[in-house]
């Protein structure tokens, strides 16, 4: 309740309960200042909001979940399945050209969906099993978004054996990003406005390519990999990145 409410809302809500948009609001609220503060029964509201058909409704959710899929991914578990479920089919174009003046609440929705299995993936990839065969797909189409094929590249360093997926043109488009990261645009810096662009820290690239294993991966993958933590070794100003990547270079052999 905030302190511009009329006394009508407040009535409102001693007889009928909160709307939608106001539950999702307060669960929203919550779950950023104190993301112990939500349970089961929380993300469970959270799971029903999600089938609302107000994107702004939708987003709030989302946005909560959000806030415990990067503290408690654990918690999230239960809401894979319906985040999963409402992502669009858009192409890759759309997915990598759209900027934040231009996106639509349903496309930063799409975003933040892919960002829960993102963070839930890097803590634990086998969470993913109910919604993996759905990304594949997706991925097959080329219509998957930026969060959730980092999502599938994590379930895939994790396991190979469990995803009809070959690793290496995965670990090359991790690659890429990495490069991306530390290396300058192209003088313009038109590239840095993209929504879509680094949907996790340089660090967290490096991660996920040191996660792959080499046994799964052929030479030219191999190669791959060591030239992008070179690349962040060398050119990245930020020293954690270049620990990270001095690291994961002298682990790579």
């Amino acid at each position: 309740m905030t302190d511009d409410d009329s006394v009508f809302d407040r009535v409102r809500r001693t007889v009928s309960g909160p709307t939608p948009a106001e539950q999702a609001e307060t669960l929203a609220e919550r779950a950023r200042e104190d993301p112990t503060a939500l349970d089961d029964a929380d993300v469970e509201s959270l799971i029903e909001l999600l089938d609302t058909d107000d994107p702004d409704v939708v987003g709030d959710a989302l946005g909560a979940l959000k806030s415990l899929a990067d503290e408690r991914p654990s918690l999230v578990e239960p809401a894979l399945s319906s985040v999963a479920g409402g992502l669009s089919e858009r192409p890759e174009t759309e997915w990598y050209s759209t900027t934040l003046g231009d996106a639509s609440q349903s496309f930063l929705n799409d975003l933040s969906r892919g960002s829960i299995l993102l963070w839930v993936a890097k803590e634990k990839p086998e969470a993913l099993d109910p919604v993996v065969e759905d990304l594949v797909e997706r991925y097959d189409a080329d219509t998957i978004d930026p969060m959730s094929l980092l999502a599938l590249a994590s379930v895939v360093a994790d396991a190979p054996e469990r995803v009809d997926v070959p690793p290496a043109p995965l670990v090359e488009l991790v690659a890429d990003a990495l490069r991306g990261a530390v290396e300058p645009a192209d003088g313009s810096g038109d590239d840095w406005e993209n929504v879509s662009l680094q949907p996790m820290a340089t660090t967290g690239y490096i991660d996920l390519l040191s996660s792959f294993d080499a046994a799964a991966l052929d030479d030219d993958a191999i190669e791959d990999r060591r030239d992008a933590l070179e690349t962040a070794r060398t050119k990245s100003d930020d020293e954690e990145v270049v620990d990270a990547a001095a690291a994961a270079l002298s682990a790579d052999g």
